[in-house]
């Protein structure tokens, strides 16, 4: 009606000069933004300075693209992987498509199962059973290496009664060895026997004859002993001579 569209235009008029009137004051009318910049563009530009791919292939060597060269799991598949399907308890690389060798499992002899992740950018090992780099690894050669877990535990077979004899046989010269003639480049009409004789007694060893040992007085030179005369008798009793009386008076 009439009376509503004169009241729309009233409150349009009001608003205008209102607005007149905060230029003419040198104030402009606050923007719908308020300065803060486009939410959108700063997003972009924070996702592109936090790559997790990028920073992940610039820590890990050999130039490899990651989850394309190598995988880049963050927890463990369902391989369908089977410890009851492997001959022996150990460590097995998981070779499937979802796994890539980055899981590996532990058998053990009850075939309970553990499954665990290597780090990003490494593969496990089959050869030497540890996480190694990706480059090092090669995934599909992984089965060929299960055997090694038949010697897991197991002590180097060493057969101790030939060891024992090599030790005996150690001591003695080779079979082998020439005669000391033909070592020597002697006629063997010179070969000499050696014979072991018994010792001789003392006297062929020192070539003493009894006559010839020199007394100690003439090796030193020593005076002759001389003899000397017996001892006198002990004195007579001084004091007892039982035949004999003696008076106290005279």
């Amino acid at each position: 009606s009439f009376p509503e569209m004169a009241r729309t235009l009233k409150l349009i008029l009001a608003y205008a000069l209102v607005s007149v009137a905060k230029s003419e004051d040198g104030h402009s009318l606050p923007s719908p933004s308020y300065g803060v910049p486009d939410l959108d563009t700063a997003a972009s530009e924070i996702v592109e300075e936090v790559d997790p791919i990028a920073r992940l292939a610039g820590n890990i060597p050999g130039g490899g693209v990651p989850g394309e060269e190598y995988p880049i799991l963050r927890s463990v598949p369902d391989t369908g992987f089977a410890c009851e399907d492997m001959e022996f308890p150990g460590y097995y690389a998981d070779t499937s498509d979802e796994a890539g060798c980055q899981v590996f499992h532990i058998c053990k002899d009850d075939l309970h199962q553990d499954s665990f992740l290597c780090p990003n950018g490494s593969l496990f090992n089959q050869q030497y059973f540890v996480c190694d780099w990706w480059f090092n690894v090669d995934c599909a050669a992984s089965s060929d290496f299960f055997r090694l877990n038949s010697d897991i535990g197991k002590l180097p077979e060493v057969d101790l009664l030939r060891s024992a004899s090599d030790l005996s046989n150690s001591y003695a010269p080779p079979s082998d060895v020439a005669p000391p003639a033909e070592l020597y480049n002697l006629p063997r009409d010179e070969e000499t026997v050696i014979t072991t004789a018994p010792p001789p007694p003392p006297t062929e060893v020192y070539n003493i004859r009894q006559e010839e040992v020199t007394e100690p007085a003439q090796l030193y030179n020593l005076p002759e002993p001389t003899t000397l005369p017996p001892p006198p008798p002990p004195p007579a009793n001084l004091y007892y001579t039982p035949n004999r009386r003696r008076s106290f008076f005279g």
